[in-house]
């Protein structure tokens, strides 16, 4: 077999094929991959991961087609590798965000970037290595931005406190606890899942308590809510209390935009998107 025509026309024809049957598969309500990575691949998606499929098949038709001419001397090869070049790094952006985000990778994802490494190493063999920066780049920049994890933070019954040490309130409620003898799991407010589900549920201050209980939740904002909220003298106080407030954040202000900097309240420290700021000016 000519080994031109097979890198530059049998192996993306390959490709769209693979593609194609994945395609045919996910509107028969099946597919290659029956993974949790697969599933959780398309929750990424800003769009219905079958668009995706379809924007995929189109590109494996154009990088044919530019193999094909490159293969008959009609196209410089110049075309094709920039075409190639660009699938990848598109795709290795793609699996990287999902590494990062997914606690598991989607098995068809990386049998795409296998394939289009694979007609790179037949067609850029003397250009491989000038690969290694354009799929490096994209990976270094994803390891180093906060990208929140597609997964559960909040999940066997237990008192969750979202706290920072460099809160006073918060230092206020973990020692009440621990004098109480109350177990609870710290979450860290520094964690871009614990800041993105403070600004979804409309809190401006920490510490803040996320107890569960089966299907029942109690969210409870403030440390003298918290204290009043395990005190046995407080119990049936503070179940009338949340009864009737059930709907809206105790001693909360008004939703804002974490962006906009630290706010604070008589209980809580205010927190921006890059540290937690003490709200006790007194403190050091």
């Amino acid at each position: 077999m000519n080994m031109r025509k097979f890198s530059f026309v049998y192996l993306p024809l390959l490709f769209l094929i693979y593609l194609s049957v994945e395609t045919y598969l996910k509107l028969h309500h099946s597919s290659l991959c029956h993974s949790k990575g697969c599933e959780l691949a398309g929750g990424l998606l800003k769009i219905p991961a079958i668009e995706l499929n379809y924007i995929g098949i189109a590109s494996a038709v154009v990088l044919l087609v530019l193999g094909y001419l490159t293969y008959i001397r009609a196209f410089s090869k110049r075309y094709f590798f920039i075409f190639l070049s660009s699938m990848i790094l598109f795709e290795t952006i793609m699996l990287g965000y999902q590494y990062f985000a997914s606690p598991e990778l989607c098995k068809f994802c990386m049998g795409v970037y296998g394939s289009l490494l694979t007609i790179a190493l037949f067609t850029m063999r003397e250009k491989i290595f000038f690969l290694v920066p354009a799929i490096a780049a994209p990976l270094i920049a994803l390891y180093l931005l906060a990208i929140p994890k597609s997964d559960a933070f909040i999940t066997k019954d237990a008192n969750y406190l979202i706290q920072s040490k460099t809160c006073p309130h918060c230092k206020k409620v973990k020692e009440f606890l621990k004098e109480k003898n109350i177990d609870f799991i710290k979450l860290d407010a520094k964690s871009i899942e614990a800041r993105n589900f403070i600004k979804y549920m409309g809190y401006t201050t920490i510490p803040l308590l996320v107890v569960k209980n089966g299907a029942d939740i109690t969210i409870v904002n403030g440390d003298e809510n918290i204290i009043k909220y395990f005190s046995k003298e407080s119990k049936k106080d503070i179940k009338n209390d949340t009864d009737a407030k059930s709907s809206e954040p105790v001693k909360s202000a008004s939703p804002v935009d974490l962006l906009s900097g630290a706010s604070s309240s008589p209980d809580g420290c205010g927190i921006d998107l890059l540290e937690e700021k003490s709200c006790n000016k007194d403190e050091k």
